[in-house]
């Protein structure tokens, strides 16, 4: 499985002197992203999403979580009203083992192509080609684009709350960002008062083909938190099988969705263990 590439943009100035030149200004967009993977600056999950002529929202939706936010790019869509881009999530994970914080260049994204995604961004109709600023203000181009407008310390727990193949100890809940909040102690322990979140929808594992090859089976598992939306993060390996399995196991339990945990009534994270298991084929 590769890792999408990141794309550096560097301009994406549209000027609309007539509908032929609409269409090759079209081809040539479609030219420089297809196949590439952005970062919507603020992610949400619903599989169709439409922006504004400056690039914001137009219906109100909560955000979702950082390592969601990869759009692979498949196909582009220029009109007079608007731009249109078809593709499908990428999964921002981080795929290396080690004891170390994770940095920027460890990210990569992985295309998740049962999981389709359209973005439409508005244009203004008053000065159509300024198409530039409400892209930029939707989309990031790269992780440190997209991780710009935060502090170091907030840099840092949102590259921790990313999925990662590397070991529980190297996880700091203390600085792991839950719906914007540090855990830390402050994740429920089990008690009278606490009901266990539920699993909603799951996802198969994928074993690889070295594990086919081999007639590998055998079960990988994952400690993770579930947030107040009843979503995994800062997901972690407690028990690792095989590195191309762990990362299989990685990318399946990231797609998970739960009740969350309740407190007298109120959703709270918690953290729990994941068992993904790989039949021998």
């Amino acid at each position: 499985m590769r890792a999408a590439r990141w794309l550096l943009i560097l301009f994406l100035t549209l000027h609309i002197p007539s509908c032929a030149a609409q269409i090759d200004q079209g081809k040539d967009l479609e030219n420089q992203l297809k196949g590439q993977t952005l970062l919507l600056r603020t992610n949400y999950e619903p599989d169709k999403l439409a922006f504004d002529a400056q690039g914001d929202l137009k219906s109100a939706l909560v955000p979702s979580l950082f390592y969601w936010s990869g759009v692979q790019v498949q196909s582009i869509e220029l009109s007079s009203k608007e731009l249109r881009i078809k593709g499908h999530r990428a999964l921002l994970l981080i795929p290396i083992s080690s004891d170390q914080p994770p940095v920027i260049n460890d990210v990569r994204a992985i295309p998740l192509e049962k999981h389709a995604v359209e973005i439409t961004i508005e244009r203004d109709p008053t000065h159509p080609e300024r198409l530039n600023p409400a892209f930029h203000h939707v989309f990031a181009t790269s992780v440190n684009d997209a991780l710009s407008d935060k502090t170091p310390k907030e840099a840092t727990a949102t590259l921790l709350s990313l999925p990662s193949i590397a070991p529980v100890s190297s996880l700091n809940l203390a600085a792991c960002i839950i719906f914007g909040q540090p855990a830390g102690q402050e994740l429920a322990k089990a008690s009278k008062d606490i009901t266990a979140p539920r699993i909603v929808h799951d996802v198969d594992p994928i074993p690889t083909r070295e594990a086919i090859l081999r007639h590998m089976g055998g079960t990988v598992v994952l400690s993770t938190i579930i947030d107040t939306e009843g979503r995994p993060t800062c997901t972690r390996i407690a028990h690792p099988l095989e590195p191309g399995l762990d990362l299989n196991a990685l990318i399946a339990v990231s797609q998970y969705r739960f009740i969350p945990a309740k407190k007298l009534g109120n959703p709270i994270p918690v953290r729990v263990n994941i068992q993904v298991n790989f039949r021998a084929e």
